[in-house]
């Protein structure tokens, strides 16, 4: 798809109603949102970003400010965030990880899963650990990799699988 729309509902519990707060056009299809460092963060076609709520000066109207966005692979259908680090299911450049630096408003590639699979579905397990779901049912976790050195690396490498 070559357009979509982010539509930010409220739920009045009171009144019984659901308010629009805020609406942005976007240049593809929306694939996922998810609540991220008191943001939103979204996958659109191969793209990930991260919006931010802003408030009009009259208090009354609501926009999406884009506070970043970084490439991905192919079509990033999945997200999943704990505190600042966000995984990235990609249909086929199988899984991501990001961190989002607050300080910068920025982005940052810290590794990603060589094996091409096509992910399925993912599950966030912990910060460093990520459940995959592959187009082949099999299962496995990936976490990151470390160096010689004992530092991290940039390589999600598989710890457990179920095939």
């Amino acid at each position: 798809p070559e357009a979509g729309r982010i539509l930010v509902l409220h739920w009045m519990a009171k009144a019984k109603t659901l308010d629009v707060v805020a609406v942005a056009d976007t240049f593809g299809a929306v694939y996922s949102i998810i609540g991220c460092c008191g943001r939103l963060a979204g996958s659109i076609q191969n793209r990930v970003y991260i919006w931010q709520l802003v408030q009009d000066p009259q208090g009354d109207v609501y926009t999406l400010r884009t506070v970043c966005t970084e490439k991905t692979y192919c079509i990033s259908l999945f997200l999943r965030c704990q505190s600042n680090i966000i995984f990235v299911g990609d249909l086929v450049g199988s899984v991501c990880r990001m961190r989002f630096d607050e300080s910068k408003e920025e982005l940052v590639h810290e590794a990603r899963e060589c094996a091409q699979v096509w992910a399925r579905s993912i599950e966030m397990l912990t910060d460093s650990m990520c459940l995959v779901v592959d187009d082949s049912k099999n299962i496995s976790v990936v976490a990151r990799s470390v160096t010689s050195a004992g530092e991290p690396g940039q390589e999600l490498v598989s710890v457990a699988s179920f095939h």
